[in-house]
């Protein structure tokens, strides 16, 4: 039995699965804020509040488990007769598909550890991608929970050692990571600096808005375009690289906000084309304001 004080969160193993120099970086203070992060911060504010929580549905449960020295929490546990069901909420701001990663099965493993200590029956475990509606099954076995164990185990080892561990070499996780600015992964290796330049994911589009007296808006990660009260379809948010808006378009006010707190541009036409302006934010989350020209 672990005592209490040294418990570890499960989101510091989580950082082990991705990168152990990520998870001593983030024990030693270096915390990040960035658009994957905050995207991940809006795909939990559904469930973030217990009090929401029903019968057949507890939200945002603090778990722990005083064998193995770890707690969190579970964003959704589904009541099912006399066994739950363990749901995660992700977005997928970098992926922008619906898979179910290492880390999520580790994360999905040791929450059912802590529940089961604590006497409940563990059915089934899911992940759900708020931006795509979908929810995917997780199998969670006994060879997937000694794997989450000994994340656990290599995590103590890392947040114990004086030093931090290496960067990774040459790896495309680096790119993508959102401690890359305090990592430093070219300059501790001491080799000249070349940024991997990651185009954009051929899913990605400009979304055009053409058909006359619509009405485009935001609910649940998506963007939802209606005419005449009648939904005429819809497109998650994190496939919209910008909006471009042909005559007489209605967007709604969160819908702008969205987009530029995504740094997307949004301009505005005459319904033949003619460019009367756009709007772009004045610093996104990744960065300075960048020119644009049309």
């Amino acid at each position: 039995m672990v005592a209490e004080n040294d418990s570890l969160p499960i989101s510091l193993v989580l950082h082990t699965v991705f990168c152990p120099r990520r998870t001593w970086l983030e024990i030693n203070g270096e915390n990040t804020d960035t658009y994957q992060m905050q995207a991940g911060h809006s795909a939990h504010r559904k469930v973030d509040d217990p009090k929401t929580s029903r019968s057949e549905q507890i939200r945002s449960l603090d778990v722990r488990s005083s064998t193995m020295g770890i707690h969190g929490r579970i964003d959704v546990i589904e009541n099912k007769n006399d066994s739950v069901r363990i749901v995660e909420y992700k977005a997928t701001p970098v992926k922008l598909k619906p898979i179910v990663t290492e880390a999520n099965k580790v994360q999905l493993a040791l929450q059912q550890i802590c529940l089961e200590e604590s006497g409940f029956e563990v059915d089934q475990a899911a992940v759900r991608f708020v931006d795509h509606n979908k929810n995917v099954i997780v199998e969670i076995d006994d060879a997937t929970k000694q794997h989450a164990i000994s994340i656990v185990r290599d995590t103590r080892e890392i947040i114990s050692a004086s030093e931090a561990p290496l960067p990774l070499e040459d790896d495309k996780r680096c790119s993508r990571c959102s401690h890359i600015d305090v990592c430093l992964p070219d300059e501790r290796r001491g080799e000249p600096i070349a940024r991997r330049i990651n185009a954009s994911d051929p899913d990605g589009q400009v979304l055009h808005l053409t058909e006359q007296g619509s009405r485009a808006s935001t609910r649940a990660g998506r963007l939802i375009v209606s005419h005449q009260g009648e939904k005429s379809g819809e497109v998650p948010l994190e496939r919209v690289h910008g909006v471009v808006v042909h005559g007489n378009i209605d967007l709604s006010g969160a819908l702008i906000r969205e987009l530029l707190w995504r740094n997307q541009v949004i301009v505005w036409c005459s319904s033949t084309g003619r460019v009367y302006g756009w709007s772009q934010p004045t610093d996104g989350p990744n960065g300075p304001l960048a020119l644009i020209s049309v």
